[in-house]
């Protein structure tokens, strides 16, 4: 089965896609790394990963969206090639 097709612009499928991703990931510092961690593969939202960390919610919240930042800008030359 030919998945090129099934590949929507943003995605990653190329291997080397992938590598880049998880690089990205380990280049974060460790807080934002772990509350991508809670939010993503444990299914805990803000609120609970702020209880878990014990910080204020704000903090949980200020973490994923500077992890979601650096993540957008190291991968932007992926999104360029893409488009």
């Amino acid at each position: 089965m030919d998945t090129t097709a099934l590949r929507t612009p943003g995605t990653l499928g190329d291997p080397t896609d992938i590598e880049s991703f998880g690089g990205a990931i380990r280049r974060l510092r460790a807080p934002e790394r772990l509350v991508l961690t809670l939010y993503y593969h444990e299914g805990l939202r803000l609120p609970e990963i702020a209880l878990v960390l014990e910080m204020a919610e704000a903090q949980a919240a200020q973490l994923y969206t500077q992890a979601l930042a650096a993540l957008r800008e190291e991968l932007r030359p992926l999104r360029l090639q893409a488009a």
